[in-house]
């Protein structure tokens, strides 16, 4: 069967249709196939940031509800009594202890018998619903675990301590149900957004997943604070408006541009070092100013002389970033690698190495001021503070870096394709101007970068961006991200003076 595209999965979640999973067994097979479907799901709303915990979370509640139905009929084939209190005590013992080694026969009990898993999942305004079904009773046994599994949540401070513990799953709900109530209860939402639902014939488990954590009015407050503080940064510099103008002239000459250049001698010294860089194919250093502008080109110069400004003054605000621009050096590196092995990209290199090096203005903002609020995404990752990711900034403030960085990129006057990038970064797919190939390309770039320090999963990428890029699987990915690195590290060796 021919999957959905993700325009097709994002109109149909998006509208409010239930998409589902069924499921008889759950081999690892099926585990990849969830994971990969949940990421999708997730994707059309920017909330993949939580597709580790939530696949934790539904792939036990799907094997739970296997291994129920499983037990079921192993019981009806040794002719034993589920609510017969000495059968379950004797089955039990014989289902713990040889259930592994069954599981054929299991299975094939299974495909004949009438009972089934069903996971759906449905978009609402304010949260996600994914609910898990099988059609059977749910045994006082059987609850009695759950409720366990409920008690001991609140043990629990986070996600992270969770996964170290060593937790009995032989039956019932155990990690998952955890997993959902330390989310739940650490990033402040109601935990009775988790419902066991048992009636006649069925037993469901419902999660909600609030697509938002804070209401309207807190997030016009977190806003109105970014806001300020991009309307508190210095213009561009003048001498860098001169240049701008200038450049904005259709008869300018070469001449013209080099001698305002020259005036500026820091912007001189820059403008050489890019020049001199692999960044614009140099093979041969060039010292005369006029030469470096034309290796640059007239199409890149302005953004050129944006991105330098920026940086003078981001520099200026926030000295302790320097961590963002040497992400920003590799994901422009990684851009004009996939460029120049990648047919649809030609031509666009120089532009998409600017790109790279300026698609995250926005995170030096947003981890420069002191929220309160952001003290919360830990609950929801468990990876450190330093890589709060763009989709748990939205998820928390209801504003990401991305957003931010669009709004700061606009006050300065960078170009609407540029803005379209910073904007779309982490999720091309809402692109729908010419900046979307290159935003597919800073999105896979970006992703390497972080891929390759070991954050990020590759189930969570969008398979179909990754298509484009000649990239079909997980061998493939990985091949690709160690060419991306040794071409990286090459580069810098070639350019360490240019580079710093």
């Amino acid at each position: 069967m021919v999957e959905p595209t993700l325009e097709a999965t994002r109109i149909a979640f998006l509208s409010g249709e239930v998409l589902s999973q069924n499921y008889v067994q759950f081999t690892e097979e099926d585990c990849l196939g969830l994971d990969i479907w949940i990421g999708r799901l997730l994707r059309t709303v920017s909330l993949e940031f939580l597709q580790e915990v939530l696949f934790t979370v539904l792939s036990e509640l799907v094997t739970n509800g296997y291994k129920a139905n499983s037990k079921r009929v192993l019981f009806k084939q040794s002719q034993l009594d589920l609510k017969n209190e000495t059968d379950y005590s004797h089955g039990m013992q014989f289902f713990k202890n040889d259930f592994a080694s069954k599981k054929a026969n299991v299975i094939e009990l299974l495909i004949n018998s009438p009972y089934r898993v069903v996971l759906e999942a449905r978009h609402f305004e304010k949260y996600l619903l994914f609910s898990v079904t099988n059609n059977a009773d749910l045994l006082p046994e059987e609850e009695e675990r759950i409720l366990k599994r409920i008690t001991a949540s609140k043990n629990f401070d986070s996600i992270g301590d969770a996964y170290k513990e060593s937790l009995d799953s032989e039956e019932s709900s155990g990690l998952g149900i955890i997993l959902i109530h330390i989310l739940l209860r650490n990033s402040g939402v109601e935990e009775d957004l988790f419902e066991l639902e048992k009636g006649e014939g069925y037993t469901r488990v419902n999660v909600k997943i609030p697509k938002s954590l804070l209401d309207e009015e807190s997030q016009k407050k977190i806003r109105n604070l970014f806001e300020s503080e991009i309307d508190g940064l210095p213009p561009i510099p003048v001498q860098i408006q001169r240049l701008l103008v200038l450049c904005s002239d259709l008869d300018v000459s070469w001449d013209s541009i080099a001698t305002e250049v020259e005036k500026e001698p820091a912007v001189a010294v820059e403008i050489l070092k890019i020049a001199n860089s692999t960044f614009f194919l140099s093979k041969n250093p060039i010292t005369d100013i006029k030469e470096g502008l034309i290796r640059i080109g007239m199409q890149n110069i302005r953004n050129v002389f944006l991105t330098l400004a920026a940086r003078k003054i981001l520099d200026a605000r926030y000295p302790e970033q320097i961590n963002i621009w040497t992400h920003g050096l590799k994901t422009s590196i990684y851009a004009r690698s996939l460029c120049e092995r990648n047919a649809d990209c030609n031509g666009l290199e120089s532009i998409a190495t600017l790109c790279g090096l300026i698609h995250d203005l926005g995170r030096m903002v947003l981890i420069s001021l002191d929220i309160p609020f952001l003290t919360k995404i830990n609950a929801i990752r468990m990876t450190s503070y330093e890589d709060v990711t763009e989709l748990a900034e939205e998820f928390i403030m209801g504003i990401s870096h991305s957003e931010i960085g669009y709004l700061l990129a606009k006050k300065w006057g960078f170009s609407e394709f540029l803005l379209d990038v910073i904007r779309f970064h982490h999720k091309p797919w809402m692109c729908e101007s010419k900046a979307r190939t290159i935003s597919e390309l800073i999105y896979i770039s970006d992703i390497y970068s972080h891929f390759l320090n070991g954050k990020g999963n590759y189930n969570s990428v969008e398979s179909e961006i990754l298509e484009k890029f000649g990239i079909f699987t997980e061998e493939e990915f990985f091949a690709v991200g160690k060419e991306l690195e040794e071409s990286f590290q090459s580069k810098i060796l070639e350019n360490k003076d240019n580079l710093k």
